[in-house]
């Protein structure tokens, strides 16, 4: 069986549609659980009793993409765990071939799907550990890997990421110290040094609509999140000239930042040159 696990934080009309369409492709025999992540939204899940089979858990407050993820799994019975955005379109089976690719792939720990975006063009779903060159790469959309090394990758995104629930277990599931961002490479990362193989399997595909979940483009907080746990990841997981480089990176994108005025912006270069100026992950971490 596999459980699949869905965090949501408001934008209930994308939830609704991800299951609906999980539904459509076939969900029987397997559990379904909704994380609701203190969403404010009115009637925010209101709309549940129209899915009983649905497992619904809320938080009174936001605890972070990982943190989420990691209630749903607590209380998953599946021999596999699917973490499904919310904003996901299904477009086709994926959860008897998840099984049977778990089964016929016995040193496979965790598995990323195929994603594509609302046209059907390809997402970057996978990609070599964080680097500055390697980030450079997939913004630019530079191929990463070819397909015969699908079966042996670094990292997936946890967009649609199934992981088997005894390595979920075994390495301590999502680490809850990345908020946003950045929590699918280090899982992927535990995951390999425990000793297990990370696959990509492009035919098994879903729609992701990229950023669904944020109206209005990437508020100054998000962003600001964003570098905070890129700057975990290279504390925790990078060489100290690859940390280095980040910071000189994060001064010029607070330079930008502060040229191109105003005060949000302002703000956030001056948050993101005490970040670059932050002597460790810890202390990257201290909210303000």
């Amino acid at each position: 069986m596999v459980s699949i696990i869905l965090v949501q934080h408001n934008r209930s009309d994308l939830t609704r549609e991800a299951l609906r369409t999980l539904h459509d492709h076939g969900v029987s025999g397997h559990q379904v659980i909704l994380v609701d992540n203190g969403s404010t939204e009115p009637g925010a899940l209101s709309w549940t009793s129209g899915f009983p089979s649905l497992e619904v858990h809320r938080l009174a407050s936001g605890r972070g993409f990982g943190a989420a993820n990691n209630e749903g799994a607590r209380a998953a019975k599946g021999e596999f765990l699917l973490f499904l955005n919310n904003d996901s379109v299904i477009i086709q089976e994926v959860l008897n071939p998840i099984e049977r690719y778990f089964r016929a792939h016995p040193a496979c720990g965790a598995i990323g799907l195929g994603l594509l975006n609302a046209d059907g063009t390809p997402q970057n779903s996978v990609g070599k550990w964080p680097s500055i060159l390697n980030e450079w790469k997939m913004q630019h959309h530079r191929k990463l890997y070819n397909e015969d090394e699908y079966k042996s990758v670094d990292w997936v995104t946890a967009a649609a990421v199934a992981v088997r629930r005894e390595v979920f277990e075994r390495i301590g599931g999502f680490d809850e110290r990345f908020f946003m961002y950045f929590e699918d490479a280090d899982l992927c990362r535990r995951i390999r040094n425990a000793g297990w193989e990370v696959h990509f399997v492009p035919s098994v595909r879903v729609i992701h609509l990229k950023g669904g979940s944020q109206e209005r483009g990437m508020p100054p907080a998000i962003r600001f999140e964003y570098r905070r746990s890129q700057l975990l990841y290279y504390c925790s997981h990078a060489t100290w000239m690859q940390q280095g480089l980040l910071r000189l990176l994060f001064c010029g994108k607070a330079i930008a930042l502060w040229l191109k005025g105003g005060e949000t912006g302002r703000g956030l270069s001056g948050k993101i040159i005490r970040l670059a100026c932050s002597r460790c992950a810890e202390s990257a971490l201290e909210k303000e």
